[in-house]
């Protein structure tokens, strides 16, 4: 009787010679579920921690910041028939935070935008800050708007960033003489939220401050500052808008701080963030050519051992 194993061994490895070919593909779809990862994937407390990384070794930005202070006086015997007063600021600067360079210019109230009336200039240059009011002298001088960009970076606020939530993508309509300059239609958006942690927030204050007293000679070998009961004890929280590539369009913080003596100081900052140096665009490989030129070199190997298998 004439056996039927040798025919089914051939089938065998017919069907195994067959899925060999197929292996390379399986491969790379395994492989991009490991590998790609976007950003609906990952958490927002990791995707605000990037774009901050990101934003910081680009470094090189415009902004405009319009900043509502409000001034409460505490219910105090002395505070009746006191009222709470808002001061608006804006501020325009750019950042080459590589370079160690940034220039900003503040306006209060109605102080004139165009002619740089009433405005206080200042910059850093080597490392060094200087101001001047309007079109004046520049003079040395020690803080760079710590106030509201710590150590003279708008988006220092995010390394103390928690409980980040992501909140919606939104798309808006660019006005057309806009549309003509940015070359598109329409800009695309993520919105996110988070607190900040006041005494993380704080650490970081005293840490750049330390740096910048022991550089200057101005701090002798272990002394070390205490943290400002201004920032440790600030409850804040704010949005984060992120544009397509991850950066920085939008950046609003609602600040609290403790109470002075006679009155509290709560703080509105409003941020937006332009020209940013983005690094030249690197060669995209398309997954169809991904899947080519590696299915080809699979292929190659396993067609190299299939007479071993037959």
């Amino acid at each position: 009787m004439t056996t039927k194993y040798p025919k089914r061994n051939k089938q065998r490895k017919s069907a195994l010679r067959k899925a060999m070919w197929i292996l390379p593909i399986l491969v790379l779809l395994a492989a991009g579920v490991f590998l790609i990862q976007p950003a609906e994937s990952l958490a927002p407390q990791t995707i605000v921690e990037e774009a901050w990384t990101a934003a910081t070794e680009i470094g090189q930005f415009q902004y405009r910041t319009n900043i509502e202070q409000t001034t409460s006086p505490l219910l105090k015997l002395a505070n009746v028939g006191l009222s709470p007063k808002t001061d608006t600021f804006y501020i325009e600067g750019e950042s080459n935070l590589p370079a160690d360079e940034m220039q900003m210019r503040l306006w209060q109230g109605t102080g004139d935008v165009v002619s740089g009336q009433d405005s206080i200039e200042m910059r850093v240059i080597d490392g060094k800050a200087e101001g001047r009011v309007a079109d004046g002298a520049w003079e040395a001088v020690e803080d760079f708007g710590d106030g509201f960009a710590p150590n003279g970076d708008p988006l220092g606020f995010l390394v103390a960033a928690e409980n980040v939530e992501f909140l919606s993508e939104e798309t808006k309509v660019l006005p057309e003489p806009i549309a003509a300059v940015v070359n598109q239609d329409a800009i695309t958006y993520r919105r996110y939220a988070f607190d900040i942690d006041g005494p993380t927030f704080g650490r970081y204050m005293r840490d750049q401050m330390e740096a910048d007293l022991r550089n200057r000679g101005e701090l002798p070998p272990g002394i070390n500052l205490d943290v400002a009961r201004t920032y440790a004890e600030m409850e804040a929280d704010g949005e984060l808008w992120l544009d397509a590539d991850g950066l920085p369009l939008r950046q609003i913080l609602h600040i609290t701080f403790p109470e002075g003596e006679d009155d509290q100081v709560t703080a509105v900052i409003q941020t937006d963030f332009t020209n940013w140096a983005r690094p030249e665009p690197t060669p995209i490989v398309h997954f169809s050519e991904l899947v080519a030129s590696t299915g080809t070199a699979v292929q190659t190997a396993v067609s190299s051992a299939a007479p071993h298998l037959i």
